[in-house]
């Protein structure tokens, strides 16, 4: 019941920020509005996409038992590599928008082209983008398809649920672009906080 409660309205708060991300759009859509989601989405916004692939697997999965074998020198090394990668990300990601701000550019491979004069970095990004995001894409889709086969059990095969799945990403990516994303991140951002707290909260009175 409550389950059924949940997944409904979160299918609700995502079908209104796909809306939103559409209303959302300066000026008519363009291929620089969907690539770059008119590069302003704000600091919060940010932090939250951010914080959502950040705390989706390596949080709730490899800190645990990282913390197990290595005890509480692990906050140490969060300590540093948290830093870095918060120095990292903003210095990178401000002279990005720099570069595309001056230059006008309507992707990050167009950026990179003109920016080393070759076409051939291109493919080399592309290249990468597609060799990382095919297993991290694929695992995702596995892993929610074998949890609905569990929630609900019909006589509906693993493959039926992530080709459903497959299609409501491609159809999503679409019509919001990475504006549609990121809020979706910040949603799924602010549940994962909400439920990591929640577990050290209960942890902690045990």
């Amino acid at each position: 019941m409550w389950f059924g409660i949940f997944l409904l309205a979160y299918l609700i708060g995502i079908v209104y920020v796909l809306r939103l991300s559409q209303i959302a759009e300066v000026g008519p859509a363009s291929e620089y509005s969907y690539r770059f989601a008119d590069s302003n989405i704000g600091s919060v916004l940010g932090v939250l996409t951010f914080s959502a692939t950040l705390f989706s697997s390596f949080t709730l999965l490899g800190l645990p038992d990282f913390f197990r074998s290595h005890g509480v020198g692990t906050w140490i090394f969060l300590g540093v590599t948290d830093m870095a990668m918060a120095f990292l990300a903003l210095w990178f990601g401000l002279k990005v928008r720099e570069k595309i701000n001056v230059q006008g550019f309507e992707s990050v491979s167009e950026m990179l082209a003109k920016t080393y004069h070759a076409d051939w970095v291109r493919f080399i990004y592309w290249a990468g983008i597609f060799v990382f995001l095919l297993p991290y894409v694929a695992i995702q889709i596995k892993g929610v398809s074998s949890f609905l086969s569990v929630a609900f059990p019909a006589d509906i095969p693993n493959w039926i649920w992530s080709l459903f799945i497959f299609l409501a990403i491609l159809v999503y990516s679409y019509l919001g672009g990475l504006k549609a994303i990121i809020y979706t991140d910040a949603i799924q951002g602010l549940i994962l906080l909400m439920i990591t707290m929640l577990i050290a909260t209960i942890c902690l009175d045990q």
